[in-house]
């Protein structure tokens, strides 16, 4: 099934672009062009748009769509799998891996980290004051996952991250069991999309699609 076919009156998206959500009145296609009508919450006016088929997918998360319009055949069970959340112990030792590799990278590019704030006691809405090789100064919260799961900010590190978006980072290390990977996004309130999840949380596409491009390691070469 399409992700356009998924469309139909009815169906409740989410606006990527607005952060609100848009009930589709209609959907008519024609050609690249696909035109969505959705219905204003307020004054129920219709607000008819036209969209690329490659932009319906950037912008739109599809919260609900309308399945009794579609013909279903018969299900086939070929297996079970019971999906459990990450335990807590493996969910503290990605973070700990993730906290030893952002502390050697940034040792590797010539970076100071001036003081550990990871304590929770500290309540510090980050997790390391990083001096920068060019004299800036980075407060950088630090997220570790062994795949690419969600991440999630609390309130007082998203709270931190708008307060001082001019030096907030957010370093996000995936994969942190197998090979970890590095992705640094600066001013996260300002660049990424997160939607209220309790807490605050993010996809790791966003997270990939808003980092800043990795540093080269600086090389210090004897003389």
């Amino acid at each position: 099934m399409t992700f356009l076919s998924r469309i139909q009156p009815g169906a409740r998206l989410y606006d990527r672009r607005t952060g609100r959500e848009r009930l589709v009145q209609a959907v008519e296609s024609r050609g690249r062009v696909v035109f969505l009508s959705f219905k204003h919450p307020q004054t129920g006016a219709i607000d008819r748009q036209p969209f690329s088929l490659a932009e319906l997918e950037d912008r739109f998360e599809i919260l609900s769509a309308v399945v009794d319009r579609l013909r279903l055949g018969p299900v086939s069970l070929y297996a079970q799998a019971l999906v459990l959340p990450l335990p807590p112990d493996a969910l503290q030792r990605a973070e700990e891996i993730a906290l030893a590799e952002v502390r050697r990278r940034e040792k590797a590019e010539g970076s100071e980290i001036v003081e550990d704030v990871s304590a929770p006691h500290l309540k510090a809405g980050f997790d390391l004051k990083v001096l920068r090789t060019d004299g800036s100064v980075r407060y950088v919260e630090v997220k570790g996952r062994s795949g690419t799961q969600a991440v999630e900010l609390t309130a007082n590190e998203w709270a931190q991250a708008a307060n001082h978006r001019d030096r907030y980072w957010l370093y996000v290390v995936y994969d942190c069991d197998t090979v970890p990977r590095l992705y640094r996004v600066p001013d996260p309130f300002g660049r990424l999309l997160a939607r209220a999840a309790g807490a605050v949380r993010i996809k790791a596409s966003d997270v990939m699609a808003a980092a800043a491009p990795a540093p080269s390691a600086r090389l210090d070469i004897p003389r």
